[in-house]
């Protein structure tokens, strides 16, 4: 207890005029700094930390940590989806959370029970990047099913904002929505800026080796 003290004290009085606060992720304590909107790892100990890595290591790592900890929640109507969030480290050389360093998402899924003229229908959602309910997680990237099937079916960009703004655009449909989807790729990325994490339909095969992420239609 007296070393937590001594933790906060040192923080406060090193970083006057910011923000202290202490959150678990993971079963582990942080303590990180707000400053003008932004939340600043501080003490971090986990293995979700990649600030030390770069390259090819930090690449790998990212994607492995977005896609192996993804998971589909649902609510009436609508399902999201949940990606693993992890601290990296930024432009300035400090620790950052990934959803400081990029503010969206975007997902692409393909269709596996229809195609036209030969391809498949996609789905690209795109959707901001938060962490908003714990820091291990990316928040939900909501598709709201049932308003969507109520949209006649085309090439056509939809845009939602029950839960966050979310933009899903759909490319070489036919005269119905197919039923099945499949995560074809994904990316974080900055508006405005180069930088992003991409992962393809090549590094989603090896992440989660042959168990995909898929969406279901027909259940709404």
């Amino acid at each position: 207890m007296k070393y937590v003290l001594a933790i906060m004290a040192f923080v406060i009085g090193g970083w006057m005029g910011h923000k202290v606060v202490m959150q678990s992720w993971d079963g582990t304590v942080y303590v990180f700094l707000q400053s003008d909107g932004n939340r600043i790892p501080a003490a971090v100990n986990s293995k979700y930390d990649f600030s030390n890595l770069r390259g090819s290591a930090l690449a790998n790592a990212s994607q492995e940590r977005l896609l192996s900890h993804a998971k589909i929640v649902s609510e009436p109507g609508q399902i999201g989806i949940e990606l693993g969030h992890f601290v990296r480290r930024g432009q300035k050389g400090l620790k950052e959370f990934a959803c400081t360093s990029f503010d969206s998402v975007e997902l692409e899924f393909r269709s596996t029970s229809l195609f036209v003229h030969g391809h498949p229908p996609t789905m690209k959602i795109e959707g901001n990047c938060k962490f908003t309910q714990t820091l291990d997680k990316i928040d939900p990237i909501w598709i709201p099913i049932a308003k969507i099937k109520g949209e006649k079916p085309g090439n056509v960009v939809l845009e939602y904002w029950d839960k966050g703004k979310v933009t899903i655009t759909f490319d070489n449909m036919g005269g119905q929505w197919p039923d099945d989807w499949e995560l074809y790729s994904a990316r974080l990325y900055k508006q405005g800026r180069p930088q992003q994490i991409q992962i393809s339909s090549k590094d989603i095969n090896r992440i989660l080796k042959g168990d995909p992420i898929k969406i279901n239609f027909d259940r709404f």
